[in-house]
């Protein structure tokens, strides 16, 4: 990789803090649940559908009722920043709203990705005995590298 970052985007910083967001609405009328995908320490992910044109998403339901005053603005943070980035080898942001009055329920929908997370691939692959080609280990490491180089570069 060089220190030329020709092509990346740099985005200005993100409108609107989310804590003061005044996205509160009923998501379910966005979008349709499809199934359920997996869960997390503070929710659940599940492959939705837009109800407007049919594209599929997953969206994380998050409840962080309870988390202490740092452990929350860590969360907005790291949502915030997933708003400002725009880059094909990093998992795109799509939409973002508080399901509570009391903003402590959201949904965070990001692009679907049909083939999974390389952690399931390589939990796939481990159990089945198969290994992976040098090819696909090396489109995975170049790909994580840009990934790095564009979050160095917007100072992350």
């Amino acid at each position: 990789l060089g220190a030329s970052l020709k092509g990346i985007e740099l985005l200005p910083p993100a409108p609107l803090p989310l804590e003061r967001a005044s996205s509160l609405r009923c998501p379910t009328l966005v979008y349709g649940e499809v199934r359920y995908l997996a869960s997390g320490a503070y929710g659940a992910a599940f492959l939705v559908r837009r109800l407007r044109d049919g594209r599929n998403f997953v969206a994380k339901k998050c409840d962080i009722t309870g988390v202490d005053a740092a452990l929350r603005q860590s969360h907005l943070d790291e949502i915030s920043l997933l708003r400002r980035m725009r880059h094909d080898c990093v998992a795109e942001y799509v939409d973002f709203c508080w399901t509570s009055e009391e903003r402590d329920c959201f949904w965070l929908v990001m692009k679907y990705y049909p083939g999974g997370d390389v952690q399931q691939r390589v939990d796939s692959y481990r159990g089945e005995g198969k290994r992976f080609e040098h090819v696909k280990v090396q489109t995975w490491l170049t790909q994580l590298c840009l990934a790095l180089e564009y979050v160095h570069a917007l100072r992350i």
